[in-house]
């Protein structure tokens, strides 16, 4: 991995994390639009954490945890309260106006979530990059998923937004080639979230193509082409 691909890796981490500033967040969203390659590092860690939310089971808090929080937040005396305040206050500000705290924070935070997926296993292999990837936009232009297809026919399509799906209503993927006469489905989605497909009937040629997702009646198009409207679309460009 080169020194530019640890820069992206780290700035998409920050952005999900929501450690950006709302300018250098801005700018990540208008990057998504025009770089695949960083708009598929935001889809995994995305992705990846997830499933972190996913993993994790609620824990619940014993009652000496609860005394020593309680104990911890008693009001101080009134003396005390003010020279303390005064002092929290001037030590704030410091952080706060610290960039240095700021990177260092950032740092440290994605360092933790890098640590913890490679604990149970979430990071991906070096070896497992897919070879080709889609960012599909709607008709508004901005990012609706990322999809990565890899060199054994494996296909993931990962939304970067998260909204209902309309009751009685499905969103159906097709494939768009200018070999074949008409769109061909090729997934289905009842709710919105990643999904997996095992495209290996299809050469790394004919990955190289349009993909589009189609808003259709529960179970899918009647027809066996789209009958409702396209609501993301995208080519697929290689990875590198």
């Amino acid at each position: 991995m080169t020194a530019a691909d640890d820069d992206r890796e780290a700035l998409a981490a920050e952005h999900v994390l929501g450690l950006l500033s709302p300018a250098d967040a801005a700018a990540a969203e208008r990057r998504i639009a025009g770089d695949a390659a960083f708009a598929a590092a935001v889809a995994a860690w995305r992705a990846r954490l997830a499933d972190l939310d996913q993993t994790a089971a609620p824990l619940p808090v014993g009652e000496a945890l609860w005394a020593r929080i309680r104990a911890g937040i008693a009001p101080p005396a009134e003396g005390v309260r003010a020279s303390a305040s005064a002092a929290e206050t001037r030590r704030l500000s410091h952080l706060w106006n610290s960039l240095v705290f700021w990177r260092g924070l950032a740092g440290a935070a994605i360092a933790a979530a890098a640590a913890l997926l490679v604990t149970i296993g979430l990071a991906p292999a070096p070896q497992d990059q897919p070879a080709f990837v889609a960012v599909l936009t709607t008709d508004q232009g901005r990012p609706g998923a990322v999809m990565h297809a890899y060199a054994d026919g494996r296909v993931t399509l990962i939304p970067l937004e998260i909204a209902p799906i309309p009751r009685g209503r499905s969103l159906q993927l097709w494939s768009i080639s200018t070999a074949a006469p008409s769109p061909v489905a090729i997934g289905l989605m009842d709710q919105v979230r990643t999904i997996r497909l095992d495209l290996g009937n299809l050469s790394p040629a004919q990955l190289r193509q349009r993909f589009a997702v189609s808003l259709e009646p529960a179970g899918g198009s009647p027809t066996g082409l789209p009958t409702g409207p396209v609501v993301m679309q995208g080519q697929m460009t290689p990875a590198n």
